[in-house]
């Protein structure tokens, strides 16, 4: 049967340096989430429907790290012996830590009431208009004029919090129906809320499918270009060094990266839809040009959670792989060899994440 996930129909799924961007419907009108405000594009233009969660993010995203990383790699390669002691560490460490970073999660919304300006603040702006309007010789004009000031105020002020009331209740009852919306697992109302809290930190992840209390999630994880090609080590004297990191290393440093990317994603978006009970999720990263030019994308773990497979996690002391095959209720990742090497998963055997594969759109900046 293969791996199991539920795509939304007409999905698809674009993928370019600044993240995922999901396009839902068919081609005369389609409903867009992530790398962009979420919104409904027709013929007569585009129509905004969709306005932030509150509830908190995370500092660290996937497409983020991913710059880190490789920012971190590149760095090591260009310097000094005792520059890279120094900062292999910290690279190394943002590979183990990808899984850590926790979220707040989603609650009902309420609005506070804006703030209107204060009397003292009113009053200073009237007693502005008296001295423009009313020169030092019109004594009585401005007598009369700054005796008026006090009812000027009180009912400016008034008209100030009635105003600020309105608009309140105006963005109370559409935060309401988002609520209701994402706590019945409505689709577009799920797809919005994860696109908007994707595109807040910038991550290379994105939902497709909705159905019931199953979500369905893609992430796209960078090559293993990214793992620092180097370790830690000491000399005989005990002195730091440096080593040149066997296949197996990197490819089990590669290997807890996708784990930790596939992890945090799937903890994002359970906090940020508190309805949700299972999470289906494919990894996939970009293939090498082909003879073409051409680059599609290959998908290398796929995995599905309860939400209460993953309730009572050590995270800070469990390394991502450990959680993966722990808690997973379905899992597909495929090493090969005695290095351990990360090999594509086969999408003939997998139809759903044949689907997937055949629904990415790979934008190069070439």
């Amino acid at each position: 049967m293969g791996f199991s996930m539920r795509m939304s129909k007409g999905v698809r799924v674009r993928a370019s340096s600044r993240g995922l961007r999901v396009s839902v419907g068919p081609r005369a009108a389609r409903v867009h989430f992530g790398t962009g405000r979420a919104g409904i594009s027709t013929g007569a233009g585009p129509l905004t429907v969709y306005a932030p969660l509150g509830g908190g993010g995370r500092g660290t995203s996937t497409s983020s790290a991913s710059r880190q990383l490789r920012g971190a790699t590149n760095g090591l390669q260009g310097s000094s012996k005792a520059e890279q002691i120094r900062a292999l560490p910290e690279a190394i460490q943002k590979i183990l830590s990808l899984h850590r970073e926790d979220f707040t999660v989603a609650t009902h919304p309420q609005i506070p009431r804006p703030a209107v300006p204060s009397a003292d603040t009113l009053a200073q702006k009237y007693e502005t208009q008296v001295v423009s309007q009313f020169n030092i010789l019109q004594r009585r004009q401005r007598r009369e004029a700054r005796a008026q000031i006090p009812q000027l105020v009180e009912t400016e002020r008034q008209q100030l919090i009635a105003q600020a009331e309105a608009d309140r209740q105006e963005l109370q009852q559409a935060w309401d129906s988002f609520w209701t919306g994402l706590v019945a697992n409505d689709p577009a109302t799920v797809m919005a809320a994860l696109g908007a809290a994707f595109e807040d930190n910038e991550a290379a992840a994105a939902a497709v499918g909705v159905h019931g209390d199953e979500l369905s999630l893609t992430v796209e994880v960078p090559g293993i270009d990214v793992v620092p090609t180097r370790m830690p080590g000491t000399t005989a004297a005990g002195n730091p060094s440096l080593k040149k990191a066997t296949k197996t290393e990197l490819n089990d440093l590669y290997l807890l990266m996708v784990s930790g990317y596939v992890l945090v994603t799937v903890k994002e978006a359970l906090a940020t839809a508190p309805a949700i009970g299972s999470v289906h999720i494919v990894a996939f990263r970009q293939t090498r040009p082909d003879a073409y030019g051409h680059v599609s994308a290959e998908a290398v773990l796929a995995a599905s959670f309860t939400r209460g497979s993953l309730t009572g996690i050590q995270w800070q002391t469990a390394d991502a792989i450990q959680i993966l095959n722990d808690a997973s209720t379905e899992l597909v990742c495929i090493q090969q060899g005695a290095a351990r090497e990360l090999k594509p998963i086969d999408p003939g055997a997998n139809p759903e994440i044949a689907e997937l594969l055949a629904a990415v759109d790979v934008e190069t900046n070439s």
